[in-house]
């Protein structure tokens, strides 16, 4: 299962993507679509420790001293800031090469993936903090899925060639 399978109507729409501004301008420079590349990179980087802080204090694992929700409202604006980069930077790179992208079953299943993990990790971490740290059996369950699962995307973004543009 790809994009082009489930919405081959799109197909028009997404080649034009390759057109539109600032396309043109990325794969004219030698270092733009690097530059770009590295930052996506590093929100990735901090997207993880932004969600790995939290869904390992809520598994009693590390920075046992401070309470989930202290460590949820810490990491928040990181949280926020690194999915707004991801966000940027992501399509900005499928704009380069958006018919690769399209075709592709890896890049699929990393986009299902990652929308799972994080609203997963999303509901997860807020219901903490909401709950002043109280920590069930339910969140710590449903804390190691949304890792699990964060864990499998990067997998496959790291490991499949169709994955990345």
């Amino acid at each position: 299962m790809d994009f082009a399978s489930l919405f081959p109507d799109a197909k028009p729409w997404v080649q034009s993507l390759a057109t539109l501004w600032p396309v043109p301008l990325i794969k004219s420079s030698s270092w733009m679509f690097h530059a770009i590349l590295v930052t996506h990179l590093l929100a990735i980087v901090t997207l993880g420790g932004a969600i790995l802080l939290p869904g390992l204090r809520l598994m009693g694992v590390g920075m046992t001293g401070e309470s989930p929700a202290s460590i949820e409202k810490t990491v928040r604006p990181w949280l926020w800031g690194a999915l707004i980069v991801l966000a940027i930077t992501g399509v900005l790179m499928g704009m380069v090469n958006p018919m690769k992208l399209y075709g592709r079953p890896a890049f699929f299943v990393k986009a299902i993936a990652l929308v799972a993990a994080l609203i997963l990790s999303l509901g997860v971490v807020r219901s903490i903090a909401s709950r002043d740290g109280v920590v069930t059996r339910n969140a710590k369950i449903m804390a190691s899925i949304a890792l699990a699962i964060w864990l499998a995307a990067v997998v496959i973004f790291g490991t499949s060639y169709g994955a990345a543009p």
